[in-house]
């Protein structure tokens, strides 16, 4: 673990922050947030 770059982890939170709010984005943009809701209810379960 000491030999991986701390940047490796800081770029994939960087990626699942744009795609999350690409997602509600979206589905403001659609008016869908029910499946955005269900999308925040049902990520646990992942």
């Amino acid at each position: 673990m000491s030999g991986r770059k701390p940047g490796r982890l800081l770029g994939s939170l960087l990626v699942l922050a744009a795609l999350a709010s690409g997602v509600v984005v979206g589905d403001l943009s659609t008016l869908g947030e029910a499946r955005t809701m269900d999308w925040i209810w049902n990520m646990p379960s992942l």
